[in-house]
């Protein structure tokens, strides 16, 4: 109801609707979520903040308080601690009226409105799996393809300069260990992707 209420008192920004696409009135809940749906909640960048922040807690679970602080402070770029209570308060009833809901009535979240308490669901991992989350010195898949590239491509240029004698004189052997290495993270990658196949 309170999901209902906000879109159709929020009509400002059409990506913080619902755009899934399974308002269908059926109440069954299906373990597994559509990628119309994954991407119809991926959509909106507070909902993304959402389920990165909940899947970094220790339990999956966070206030809506704490979580419009950390996207509050994200957005205008300064600590949790410096976040004004305007800048927080725009947030937390963004969350509260319209993205919580939207999240809880696609499985993904289990919004408690009393307790003011958010906790992902096992639902959420088909949205997790999809969410290149680049920090802490973890690589996403574009950025290690770059680099497995820039290296390869630095190694032949040196051993083709004659800086290292072995390879230089033994080409075979480059082009094996520069092929090896592009055949075992295709490997990797394929491994990785069909994790993300719905």
């Amino acid at each position: 109801m309170i999901g209902l209420m906000a879109q159709t008192t929020h009509t400002i920004d059409p990506t913080d609707f619902d755009i899934s696409g399974d308002d269908d009135g059926d109440d069954e809940t299906d373990p597994t979520l559509s990628k119309d749906t994954v991407f119809g909640m991926l959509s909106n960048h507070r909902r993304r903040r959402v389920i990165e922040h909940l899947s970094e807690a220790e339990d999956g679970r966070m206030t809506i308080r704490d979580l419009s602080e950390v996207i509050a402070a994200e957005e205008n770029d300064v600590s949790p601690a410096e976040v004004t209570y305007k800048q927080r308060k725009r947030v937390y009833t963004s969350l509260y009226q319209i993205h919580l809901p939207t999240l809880d009535d696609n499985g993904i979240v289990d919004y408690e409105k009393r307790e003011g308490v958010v906790e992902l669901t096992s639902t959420a991992t088909d949205c997790t799996i999809y969410l290149e989350t680049v920090s802490n010195g973890h690589l996403s898949w574009a950025d290690y393809w770059l680099g497995v590239a820039a290296v390869s491509a630095a190694f032949v240029v040196t051993s083709a300069l004659g800086y290292l004698p072995y390879f230089s004189q033994n080409g075979h052997v480059s082009a094996a260990i520069v092929a090896a290495t592009f055949a075992l993270s295709a490997v990797a990658f394929a491994i990785s992707d069909d994790r993300i196949q719905l």
